[in-house]
């Protein structure tokens, strides 16, 4: 744990359920974020402004984030995720409980990500979105482990029999 700091420098992290302040805009949310960042007030609007355009969402600036809708709600939280730009992004779920043209944002948002050099670690229960935004599917099953190139040899996976006792 000698290089705790510097990792944390490199990774990013969005849950599955959102890390942003209900009470605050999204606009302070990602000037909170930013500062705690160690970047200048100016900085951190700035990089705010620069993001809220970037996820769609100028409308939602001076909104508290309790009156988004879900898939603004996920890109504010991915938002976040984006302040200081990580090596590697994780994303837990981003889609989830997300209407299909809330979903198909996202997707788009994940993959401007990966194409200007952030690697995405992606969980998802959707194999359609695995399909979508994979480069290189891992699946793991019960202890089981394995490498498809994408998700059609995830659909043929049949459940493995129980550990022996």
């Amino acid at each position: 744990m000698r290089e705790a700091d510097a990792v944390r420098r490199k990774v990013s992290l969005t849950g599955q359920f959102a890390s942003v302040d209900e009470d605050l805009t999204g606009q302070e949310n990602l000037v909170l974020v930013g500062r705690l960042l160690g970047l200048s007030w100016r900085d951190a609007r700035q990089r705010a402004a620069e993001l809220l355009e970037v996820f769609g969402l100028p409308n939602a600036v001076g909104r508290q984030v309790r009156t988004y809708s879900g898939g603004e709600r996920r890109r504010i939280d991915i938002a976040a995720s984006l302040v200081a730009i990580p090596e590697v992004l994780f994303l837990d779920k981003p889609t989830t409980g997300l209407d299909p043209r809330s979903r198909t944002q996202v997707w788009d948002l994940v993959r401007r990500i990966a194409a200007e050099g952030t690697t995405v670690l992606l969980t998802t229960q959707y194999l359609d979105e695995a399909d979508r935004l994979a480069g290189r599917d891992r699946s793991w099953s019960r202890h089981r482990r394995g490498n498809e190139p994408r998700a059609e040899g995830v659909r043929g996976l049949e459940r493995p029999p129980p550990a022996p006792r």
